[in-house]
C-alpha cells in the first residue's frame, strides 16, 4: 500500500494518482511532515515514501505520537487524582476539626452541667444541715 500526503493530511492510497499540482502539495506536504517527524525516525523522501521504508517511518511517527498522547492523558490523570487525593484530605482535615471542637463544646457543656449539679447537691447539703 502506498501513501500520499495531501495538505499536510497523510492517507493510504492504493492508487498513487498524481496531479502536476498535486505533487506541488505533496512535496510541500512532505517538506512540513519532515519539520515535524524527528530525525530518530528518518526522513521521508518522493523515493522511501512509496516503499515499506516510508510507511515505516511515517508508522514509527504515529506510534510515537500515540506514545506522547498516553503519556499527556496519564500525567493529566494523575494531577486529577491528586487534586482529588487533596481535596479529601481537607475535607476529612475539616471534618476531624469540626469533630474536635463539638467535642470540646460537649465537654464544656458536660462540665457545666456537673458544676450545676455540685452547686445543687451542696444546696441540698446545706439545707438538710
Amino acid at each position: 500500500m502506498n501513501i500520499v500526503i495531501l495538505q499536510g493530511n497523510i492517507s493510504r492510497d492504493p492508487e498513487m494518482k498524481y496531479t502536476q499540482n498535486g505533487k506541488a502539495e505533496q512535496e510541500a506536504a512532505l517538506r512540513k511532515l519532515n519539520s515535524v517527524v524527528p530525525d530518530y525516525i528518518g526522513v521521508l523522501d518522493k523515493q522511501n515514501i512509496k516503499t515499506q521504508q516510508g510507511i515505516d517511518i511515517i508508522d514509527k511517527y504515529v506510534i510515537a505520537l500515540e506514545k506522547q498522547a498516553i503519556a499527556e492523558l496519564l500525567v493529566n490523570r494523575v494531577a486529577n487524582l491528586s487534586v482529588k487525593r487533596l481535596d479529601e484530605e481537607q475535607r476529612v482535615r475539616e471534618q476531624l476539626t469540626s469533630n474536635l471542637q463539638r467535642q470540646a463544646d460537649l465537654r464544656a457543656q458536660l462540665a457545666s452541667v456537673e458544676g450545676q449539679r455540685g452547686e445543687v447537691g451542696a444546696a441540698d447539703r446545706k439545707s438538710v444541715v
